[in-house]
């Protein structure tokens, strides 16, 4: 902060002398321009996609629980049957 406020003190007429080089980015920046928007249709929400449909319901819901416990209730089962005939 000690360092900030001498540098602001020391080279407060060289910035506000060279404030039209930057006054473009500034108003740029300044403004909104809907980039969460923007990012969030076009990035966010295919991410959310493909983590749901592809990786939950495929893999997690879809190979894991068919290879762990409900491929084995399965298996138990029908070797149960076959061992009661």
């Amino acid at each position: 902060m000690f360092l900030s406020v001498n540098l602001y003190f020391i080279y407060f007429e060289e910035l506000f002398l060279n404030i039209n080089k930057f006054k473009f980015i500034y108003i740029f920046l300044n403004k909104k321009w809907f980039f969460d928007i923007i990012y969030y249709f076009f990035i966010v929400k295919i991410i959310f996609y493909l983590g749901y449909n592809i990786f939950f319901k495929l893999i997690d819901r879809g190979f894991i629980e068919l290879v762990g416990p409900l491929g084995l209730v399965r298996k138990i089962y029908n070797k149960s049957i076959i061992v009661m005939i």
